[in-house]
């Protein structure tokens, strides 16, 4: 659980005073939205299976996005990791890409 979190740069982030002891509240409403997705990525990384990612990187300065990144990519060795993401640097990352392109006009307009 350690290195999982140090991969993600949850053991020292300068926002989350008490890393890994720190206290969690309900909700984890404490947590920024970029701190859910890499405690969620560092979760992810815990597990055997498969993976689905809805925009792992889309909330993250770059330097953590790198490291998301980075992970799903060590994951994905391994395992089935399916991402979507709007995010080129991840998106280059696959084995396969499926481009969904634009929705029909008739749907955009919700």
């Amino acid at each position: 659980m350690a290195r999982a979190a140090a991969r993600l740069g949850l053991r020292d982030d300068p926002h989350w005073p008490g890393g890994l002891d720190a206290p969690i509240r309900a909700g984890a409403e404490n947590l920024s939205g970029g701190q859910r997705v890499r405690i969620a990525v560092a979760r992810l990384l815990l597990r055997p299976g498969l993976a689905f990612c809805d925009e792992p990187t889309a909330k993250l300065d770059p330097v953590n996005a790198a490291r998301v990144r980075q992970a799903l990519w060590e994951a994905s060795r391994t395992r089935l990791v399916i991402v979507a993401t709007h995010d080129p640097a991840l998106a280059a990352l696959a084995d396969r890409r499926v481009n969904l392109g634009d929705a029909p006009a008739e749907r955009q307009a919700a």
